[in-house]
């Protein structure tokens, strides 16, 4: 038989890890986080109008709307939109909607 000190010592040995159910779903929200920051950066304008047609009236949607907004304007006044417009234009195509 062993002893609680000996049960307490084997556990402190054993590295403490959660399992990886409990992780994955984590890892799930973070993929999806920077697919949408990225889409975002992207894509700013493009943001805007589909959430000006798709958001209903509320403060968050509010916020949303005015960060997308704060972003497609900046990405204007420093000139960032034509670094992007290679990469509308291959996912446009890519995507079948080369008439946009």
């Amino acid at each position: 038989m062993r002893g609680p000190a000996e049960e307490t010592a084997e556990a402190a040995e054993a590295p403490a890890m959660a399992p990886a159910l409990s992780r994955a779903p984590w890892r799930a929200v973070a993929v999806v986080l920077a697919i949408m920051v990225l889409t975002l950066l992207a894509f700013p304008a493009g943001v805007v109008d589909w959430m000006g047609d798709h958001c209903e009236e509320g403060r968050i949607c509010d916020a949303l709307v005015a960060a997308a907004t704060a972003v497609d304007d900046l990405s204007r006044h420093f000139k960032v939109e034509p670094l992007f417009e290679r990469a509308r234009d291959d996912a446009r195509r890519d995507l079948g909607i080369d008439e946009y």
